[in-house]
């Protein structure tokens, strides 16, 4: 791997890294919604529909989000094991373990390191938005509730 190389793995690994911190913002809006529903009916509380809903979409938002989130972070450590040396012999053998894992198909192998960072940053740019859009269903629930 060329030191081009490296210092993109390194920077996108800095970056992916910053994932943990909108995981760390969306797990307790998602906590609570989820939570929100299970006590509820223990609680004998009733719920709208329209707040049952919210709520639904809510918690089922940030469980996709903690999924990406995961995904993120998976690829942080692999971008920074890259950066750091040849741990894991470069970016064939990372092909070889993933293909081996099965956790990537054989026909993406052999990608550049410049597509690879791409497609990582594609999966933090939608763990964000997903954080994005439960803020939006917080507000616009509140502002429901509110008029």
């Amino acid at each position: 791997m060329t030191p081009v190389e490296r210092s993109l793995m390194a920077t996108t690994a800095a970056l992916l890294a910053q994932g943990r911190l909108l995981d760390g913002l969306s797990r307790p809006l998602t906590l609570f919604a989820l939570g929100s529903l299970l006590v509820a009916p223990l609680l004998a509380m009733p719920l709208s529909w329209s707040l049952l809903m919210l709520l639904v979409a809510i918690g089922g938002v940030g469980l996709v989000q903690a999924y990406f989130a995961f995904r993120v972070a998976f690829d942080a450590a692999l971008f920074q094991a890259l950066s750091a040396g040849d741990a894991l012999n470069g970016l064939p053998g990372l092909d070889g373990a993933l293909a081996a894992l099965r956790l990537m198909p054989e026909r993406k192998a052999g990608r550049l390191a410049e597509a690879r960072a791409r497609g990582a940053m594609r999966l933090l740019l939608f763990q964000a938005s997903l954080i994005v859009l439960q803020v939006v269903l917080i507000v616009g629930g509140g502002l429901m509730w509110a008029v």
